[in-house]
């Protein structure tokens, strides 16, 4: 696992539901950029915010 220093900041991100259909939809031609995005939040450099109304929309 990757340590920050005092002064290194995550990215932050609030996520749609576009960005989580996007991921889904197989053939997406923006689906490789949402799974880095997912990879971000896997190695602790990336956070995503999703709203109850995205997951509502999502589901």
């Amino acid at each position: 696992m990757r340590k920050r220093s005092l002064g290194e900041s995550l990215e932050k991100y609030v996520v749609d539901t576009g960005v989580l259909v996007e991921y889904i939809v197989g053939g997406s031609s923006h689906r490789s950029a949402v799974a880095d995005l997912l990879e971000g939040v896997l190695k602790k450099i990336t956070e995503l915010y999703i709203t109850p109304i995205t997951i509502s929309e999502f589901i």
